[in-house]
């Protein structure tokens, strides 16, 4: 194997792996899992992400189980916890809410 392609392989195993590193910090969660979550730590209500990311709320509800269960949480409360602790939103309360 030529010294270039060695070189290029190595960035490419280099990027694999900081890939993974990553996904094992955010619990594994998929992208839209991440967007759910960034949304839940909001505090915005299943039916505001649901309009927010153009998805139904049975979909929100799915993602939110897949993420409790990928946390290792029990609950929202929880899942908003740990979304605070990694950084996921900042820590004001959300604004008022129009009903």
């Amino acid at each position: 194997m030529s010294p270039g392609m060695a070189k290029k392989l190595l960035h490419e195993f280099a990027q694999l792996k900081e890939e993974q590193r990553r996904q094992q910090d955010e619990g594994g969660l998929t992208d839209r899992e991440r967007h759910v979550l960034e949304q839940v730590a909001r505090g915005s209500t299943n039916k505001e992400i649901a309009a927010t990311l153009f998805i139904s709320e049975n979909t929100v509800n799915y993602h939110m189980k897949n993420i409790v269960s990928k946390l290792h949480v029990r609950n929202r409360a929880e899942v908003v916890g740990w979304a605070l602790e990694h950084g996921y939103t900042s820590r004001r309360p959300p604004g008022p809410r129009s009903s």
